[in-house]
């Protein structure tokens, strides 16, 4: 297999990317561990920079194997077995990794009990919520990390700015410094399109406060949004959606239903129509009062899709009930044809991708379009 093919929820890093995320760390490691390391595209990356004197990878494929030929006087340790289920056991004890690698596989759920121990070890205040493998296996890099190492890696975007991570993200910060994050473009890994980011985090050195450890390119997150955080607070300039008293609804009827009923209804399909001009004529005339409906003046766009920033269109003629995947924009005539315009504008696109989210579902949030700027 190549290092981008997909195997049990992995996406093998291909050499590039690993390359990418190995330039993001400033350090001098002597001692580097690469979980789920694949292929080894991440060890290999980190060898061409660095000359550490011992290195570890893990996978739990007995079929792919890391090797480093022409390298003297490393030692490579390699071991099979599930990452989220390696301990001191195995002989990893010791003073812990400079460095820590790791592509968790995205969306994988491994046959694994022991996913809240694996984060409460490491990052407290989980509370009640739930857990996913990438959240553990961020956990068990930091476990492995020595205090002041890095542990860098590829998080898939619901970990990196969706909502239900925020809390993990918040609880991640009393134990390291965020230091740098790369987002990569659509389809860098292999058949999938999923959002992506490279991130790097220097491990606090002690148990003192985060102020006290700030170090330079290090930044923190009030918000909880890590990119928002690296991206900084740019100075505002425009009005959100929401301040130009745009009202948002989501439509209420499902397209599988209302497709066997044989009931006329818009759904995600009809956008094509629009596609060259962004404006639609839809087919019904009848008011629908017991669902949510689509009039002239509207602007309709998609909720759910691949590719929900070129799903975008202004009603200009007739009237129908619109799927659950549909979003209504109902505007105020004097700024209604500018927020069309602007949203099919390539700056409106750029900004509807960049609030999606979403591994392989992507979905686009009420409130990332309500408070999104225009202009």
């Amino acid at each position: 297999m190549t290092e981008s093919t997909r195997y049990d929820g992995k996406f093998y890093t291909p050499a590039p990317v690993a390359k990418q995320l190995v330039a993001l760390i400033s350090a001098e490691p002597s001692y580097i561990l690469d979980l789920c390391s694949g292929p080894g595209a991440l060890s290999a990356a980190a060898l061409e920079r660095w000359r550490p004197s011992s290195i570890v990878t893990i996978d739990k494929d007995p079929t792919v194997r890391p090797f480093f030929n022409g390298l003297d006087r490393l030692v490579h340790r390699h071991i099979v077995g599930d990452a989220l289920q390696i301990d001191g056991s195995h002989g990893l004890g010791g003073d812990g990794f400079d460095v820590v690698l790791t592509n968790p596989p995205f969306g994988y759920r491994p046959r694994c009990d022991n996913l809240y121990q694996i984060v409460d070890r490491s990052i407290v205040g989980r509370g009640l919520r739930s857990v996913t493998a990438e959240m553990a296996a961020l956990a068990q890099a930091f476990w492995f990390a020595k205090p002041g190492a890095t542990v860098a890696s590829i998080m898939p975007d619901t970990l990196v700015a969706g909502a239900r991570a925020a809390w993990f993200r918040q609880q991640v910060e009393h134990v390291a410094d965020v230091c740098a994050i790369k987002s990569l473009p659509p389809h860098t890994f292999h058949r999938t399109d999923a959002k992506t980011h490279l991130v790097v985090l220097r491990k606090h050195s002690s148990s003192a406060a985060r102020d006290s450890n700030a170090e330079p390119g290090c930044f923190y997150s009030s918000s909880g949004n890590w990119l928002t955080s690296a991206a900084g607070t740019p100075e505002r300039v425009g009005n959100t959606l929401a301040d130009l008293g745009v009202q948002v609804v989501r439509g209420a009827t499902n397209a599988t239903k209302a497709r066997a009923e044989r009931r006329a209804l818009f759904h995600t399909d009809g956008f094509a129509a629009a596609a060259e001009h962004g404006v639609l004529e839809l087919n019904g005339h009848e008011p629908c009062p017991n669902e949510v409906e689509a009039v002239p003046g509207d602007i309709l766009m998609a909720r759910v899709h691949r590719n929900i920033e070129a799903k975008v269109a202004l009603v200009a003629r007739g009237t129908l009930p619109i799927s659950d995947c549909v979003y209504r924009l109902r505007c105020p005539k004097s700024v209604t044809e500018s927020v069309w315009r602007w949203l099919r504008s390539s700056d409106g696109r750029t900004r509807l991708s960049a609030a999606v989210r979403g591994v392989s579902a992507r979905h686009l949030p009420k409130s990332e379009l309500l408070n999104m700027i225009v202009g």
